[in-house]
């Protein structure tokens, strides 16, 4: 495995001009200086000297009276100011967050300037020099909430304009794939951007979360959820910042340790329906952290580790197989309305006999739903013949088995930083952080298989500070982050057992079962092996003039990503069964049919088979440079003025190994060969041309010293990772995958490929050659699946703007309440390329994709187009209130109402509480029918958080001179919580494809508005949450339902922290800690099933196992 060596920073500092993705790692100070009459004082010396560590910052005063103390480290200070004439003032503390921008101004009273007058004015919490959106929180807040499984990610979700469609994610064993994304602001979660210590922090490819440090050794989190500086680049969404903590000029740290048990947690909502009893868990996270003077004011040491051990022995989940009468063909029980003369009372759920027709319609019913034995297919026969394929254990429909899961999540990270005051100009901090987590998950039920999943993690940063003078500081900061992953399965065998033809690997392919109540199972060996690095630099110079403050600088950000990647068919292959081929069309009756029966007919509806090829390599760079200046107009009004430009290069491969093809004339293009982009290597043409200006624009207006008016607009630019799926690098001969869908005419009488057939079809392995694919030749294309990218694919582009006015009440309280709105353009859309043209009369003609190319068509590729069209916009009001640590109190509650709509939900689909939403238009040719909510769209949204120190003890304002046993036992108490409710998202009624078109996401037809019951109980288990009454499969055509038409559930949720301090001596103590995740132990249901079959709108379980039912932590702490 690769590592980062010393020898890569050095190289980093030789090109440090050649820069990074800039981010703010500290704060600032800034403020004037007058006389007692008002007169700006010049030359006034001002000082902040860090209370920790003992280093001055300091800088002396213009001609207008105006200082500045850019880029110091965020802690605490003491701010003190001089000059011949005047008594000396002193203000302290002044807690400094990561990214604020402090204004204090001082009026210096005539006297000796040995005199020293203590200001007594409160630290600062109103935001009067910035005008961007977001939420920070401190090194006390971060541990002292209850975080489950301590994810920093989870503190995303408390931010106004956030959302989660499964908190699962943030609340399971973390990973860099398993800790969260949020969706900020009506963006798509992969919109989002992460820094650590100012390091790019994100997993290229997928736009993932990199490392995860520990809640213990974070400093300061912070997250821009709008209108950033023009120091920022790549995002739509959040802002992700974490500075981690530095030593200081006494030893201190902590050794803790968290676990949970099973026996503590109540049970899951749908494991209480069906008889399954609580997963058994075992979960334990212990570390430490240490830091301290390595020379006293110049020289510090920060050092910490987590190790996490998260083990779900094996417990049962429902699983739904065969029933013994539908192994033996009757499907009786599918009709609930009983049968007149064979025939079932209600024709949508008679079964027919599709063997009995030249057509999809006018098919032979089959009498009490009775499939005949000698129509089964043999390999199905003999897959639930098999031992292999399981048993039911009850009488039920469907949960009528369980599967027994095993699953080990172990980590181990940690971090060294180091910083050096080297002297009063020069500052440097190095930082380290390394991490490694595997994730083996074993299933008792053996044609489920086994997977493993491998995720280690390396990054780091060197950043050095340079004041030349009081008025121009310069940073310049470089870092890698390589994350080499691993993801796949383990092989037991079975598919020699049961014949597949052409099945290149012994495991069983993948089955799906749509409209269907059986569980899917086969694997179809989905691996992938990614190392994703990201290599940046940047310089920044602050210059202070009058009353202007700038920042310019210039970036350098290189992306490298090397993949082995059969498809998301993998290598074993997939087929899906939705149960079109034992459905019917006639006299204006649709039924659904069976997937389950067509499985054991073995017509499916869907055959894929993924590629081998071998590892690839994609490069990318970005460049960028940016002004910013932040001018103090008045002691009233301050003005952001910025403008960014980015140059991003599309993805070059290393050896050429790429092929795109012409849109309409069909043309197949080799990278490296001239073709008509002016790319010849991506394949595609430059992102943006040269001419990508993003101007960012502010101000605040202070009519009084309570209140703040603020307004801004911005335009930001993103370039989405697109996972791994579509990439021109999947394409022959490269690469040969296929993927085809049975839905014209012909195929819905009887689809050209059966199970019995399986894969011996699909193999050209040596046949295809570069120059086979130059000439379309069928042994590169014939039913394969290709990945195009349009020419002129771009970054997307986000307009942004918010109104907002901010009061304080209080010395710490603050209500913000603020506009937000936002419209992105050029985003990502996959687009299926191949679908034919629906017209007007019904005739359907094949897709112009490609046309041009009579040769390459004829194969009958499946055409996967990638394009730039995509639109989105939101808007919301947000509120906020906000109490700072006073008295020991502090809070933060958010409340959001939004409206979020888009023509596209991206390349991942939904999940969790957001699921089953197409992520393929219905009808290529019409993108505007699909524009409609997001999945993602809550249009209510409550979260926030509270610590209290529980006012009783020794030194608090009840019981202060307690008795020490007394106090033991009784005082020192603290309670915590974490709230989240918001009202359901959206969801859009799948149906099957009956437009003759090929569509990749075909919609139900609406016969009226759909009627929501909630939690209403289901005769299949569970609760049926909407009617299925106004849901239809249309008979021809497209369906007319819409999207984001049905709301699901919503969530209300709240976690409840206490927690106890026993002092030992004067600098150590013993913390206990108990939290409850989920405290009311309200379930937290999982999307309504959203596919029009016998389960539409059934919620039958939550969104996962590890966040759903109540579960407590304990924790003990030893800090010193």
């Amino acid at each position: 495995m690769a590592r980062i060596s010393l020898a890569t920073f050095a190289i980093l500092f030789t090109f440090a001009g050649l820069p990074a993705r800039s981010q703010e790692v500290t704060a600032a100070i800034n403020g004037t200086v007058t006389d007692p009459s008002g007169g700006a004082i010049a030359n006034a010396k001002v000082t902040a000297k860090d209370l920790d560590h003992g280093t001055a910052y300091p800088t002396t005063t213009d001609g207008g009276g105006h200082y500045n103390l850019p880029r110091i480290p965020v802690g605490n200070y003491e701010v003190r100011v001089e000059n011949p004439g005047f008594q000396a003032a002193v203000e302290s503390p002044i807690v400094l967050v990561l990214n604020q921008v402090a204004k204090l101004d001082f009026q210096l009273k005539v006297g000796n300037v040995n005199q020293t007058i203590e200001v007594s004015t409160a630290a600062p919490v109103l935001q009067t020099e910035t005008t961007q959106l977001g939420t920070i929180l401190d090194a006390r807040t971060n541990v002292t909430l209850p975080l489950a499984t301590r994810n920093y990610n989870q503190l995303t979700l408390l931010a106004p304009g956030a959302i989660t469609t499964d908190p699962s994610e943030f609340t399971g064993p973390q990973s860099t794939f398993n800790s969260g994304r949020p969706y900020i602001n009506g963006n798509r979660e992969e919109s989002n951007t992460y820094y650590l210590d100012g390091m790019n922090n994100d997993q290229v490819s997928e736009n993932d979360v990199g490392f995860a440090p520990s809640v213990d050794a974070i400093q300061e989190f912070n997250l821009i959820t709008q209108n950033a500086s023009a120091e920022w680049g790549n995002f739509m969404g959040g802002i992700v910042s974490v500075s981690l903590k530095s030593g200081t000029n006494q030893f201190h740290g902590d050794a803790f340790e968290f676990l949970r048990n099973d026996k503590l947690n109540a049970n899951q909502w749908a494991n209480n329906f069906s008889g399954v009893p609580r997963q058994l868990l075992r979960w334990n996270e212990f570390g430490g952290t240490f830091g301290g003077p390595i020379k006293k004011d110049k020289l510090f040491f920060f050092a910490d580790y987590q190790g996490s051990r998260y083990d779900q022995p094996a417990t049962g989940s429902p699983f739904t197989v065969f029933t013994a009468a539908e192994r033996a063909g009757n499907f009786a029980s599918f009709c609930t309305e009983g049968f007149t003369n064979g025939i079932c009372n209600n024709t949508a759920h008679q079964l027919y006999n599709p063997f009995s027709s030249a057509t999809s319609s006018n098919r032979a019913p089959f009498l009490f739903n009775q499939i005949p034995t000698r129509l089964f297919s043999p390999v199905a026969s003999a897959i639930l013949s098999s031992p292999l394929y399981p048993q039911p254990t009850n009488g039920n429909l469907i949960d009528n088995s369980v599967n027994y899961q095993h699953n080990v999540t172990n980590g181990d990270q940690g971090d060294i930083r180091v910083d050096w005051a080297a002297s009063d100009k020069d500052r440097i901090f190095g930082r380290y952080s390394q991490q490694k987590v595997v994730n083996p998950v074993t299933n008792s039920q053996p044609l489920l298989y086994d997977n493993y999943n491998n995720f280690p993690l390396y990054n780091g940063v060197v950043d050095y500070t340079r004041t030349f003078s009081p008025t121009f500081v310069n940073d310049l900061r470089g870092g890698v982050n390589y994350y080499p992953a691993a993801t796949g399965n383990s092989n037991p065998g079975g598919n020699s057992n049961f014949g597949i033809p052409g099945a290149p690997t012994s495991f069983l392919p993948g089955f799906t079962f749509n409209n269907a109540n059986i569980s899917g199972f086969g694997n179809a060996d989905i691996v992938q092996d990614f190392a994703s690095t990201v290599i940046q630099a940047e310089d920044t110079a602050i210059i202070t003039k009058g009353s202007h403050t700038l920042h310019v600088g210039f970036q350098y950000f290189r992306d490298r990503i090397n993949v082995f990647y059969a498809g998301n068919e993998g290598l074993a292959g997939v087929m899906t069964f939705n149960g079109q081929y034992t459905g019917n069309t006639a006299g204006g009756t649709t039924t659904d049919g069976l997937g389950e029966a067509d499985f054991l007919l073995g017509l499916p509806q869907q055959v894929g088979l993924g590629a081998g090829g071998g590892t690839w390599g994609q490069r990318a760079t970005t460049y960028a440079a940016f002004v910013q200046d932040d001018w103090k107009v008045s002691s009233k009004l301050t003005l952001n003025l910025g403008l960014r430009w980015n140059l991003e290069t599309p993805w070059d491969e290393v050896h050429n190994r790429q092929t795109n093809f012409q849109e309409y004339t069909g043309a197949v293009l080799l990278s490296g060969q001239t073709n008509l982009f002016n790319d010849n290597n991506a394949l595609y043409n430059q992102y943006n041309g040269i001419a990508n200006f993003q101007p960012r624009i502010g101000l605040a207006y202070s009519p009084d010293e309570k209140t703040v008016f603020r307004a801004s607009w911005g335009i930001s630019s993103y370039l989405e990772g697109t996972g791994t799926n579509l990439r021109l690098t999947r394409n022959p001969p490269w690469q040969t995958g296929h993927l085809v869908t049975y839905s014209s005419a012909a195929d819905l009488v009887l689809p050209p490929t059966t199970l019995d057939q399986g894969f011996a079809g699909f193999s050209s392995a040596g046949a295809c050659t570069p120059a086979a694919a130059l000439a379309s030749s069928p042994a590169c294309f014939s039913g394969a699946t290709i990945f195009t990218w349009d020419p002129n694919d771009r970054p997307a582009v986000a307009d942004q703007w918010n109104v907002s006015i901010q009061r304080q009440f209080g010395n710490s309280t603050t209500l913000q309440v603020a506009y937000v709105g936002q419209n992105n353009d050029h985003l990502m859309v996959p687009v299926n390329a191949s679908q034919g043209y629906l017209a007007s009369n019904g005739t359907v003609y094949p897709s112009p994709y490609l046309a041009g190319n009579p040769t390459l068509a004829a194969d009958g590729p499946t055409d996967k187009l990638t394009i730039t069209n995509g639109i989105q916009n939101y808007n919301a009001l947000q509120t906020s209130v906000q109490k700072r640590l006073g008295n020991g109190l502090e809070f933060q509650f958010n409340y959001t109402w939004s409206k979020c709509l888009t023509d596209s939900i991206g390349y991942y689909g939904g999940y969790g509480q957001g699921g089953g939403n197409y992520y393929y238009w219905q009808n290529t040719y019409d993108a505007h029918s699909y524009y409609g909510n997001c999945y993602y769209d809550a249009e209510h949204a409550f979260n926030g958080y509270v610590t209290y120190d529980i006012p009783f003890g020794r030194g608090r304002a009840f019981g202060k001179n307690m008795n020490p046993v007394v106090n033991a036992l009784i005082g020192d108490w603290q309670v915590n919580s974490i709230v989240t409710f918001h009202t359901g998202f959206p969801f859009t009624i799948g149906a099957n494809d009956v437009s003759g078109t090929g569509s990749f996401g075909p919609l139900a037809s609406c016969s009226g508005s759909p009627i929501v019951y909630g939690e209403k109980n289901s005769p299949l288990g569970g609760y049926q949450w909407w009617s299925q009454s106004t849901f239809y499969q249309p008979s021809s055509g497209f369906g007319n339902c819409g999207v984001g038409i049905v709301r699901g559930p919503g969530l209300h949720t709240a976690d409840l922290a206490v927690s106890k301090i026993f002092t030992i001596t004067e600098h150590q103590n013993l913390e206990f800690k108990a939290q409850a995740i989920n405290f009311t132990n309200t379930p937290i249901l999982n999307a309504p099933s959203s596919g029009l079959g016998p389960d539409l709108g059934l919620v039958s379980g939550v969104t996962n196992g590890s966040q759903g039912a109540r579960q407590i932590q304990f924790g003990l702490k030893y800090n010193f």
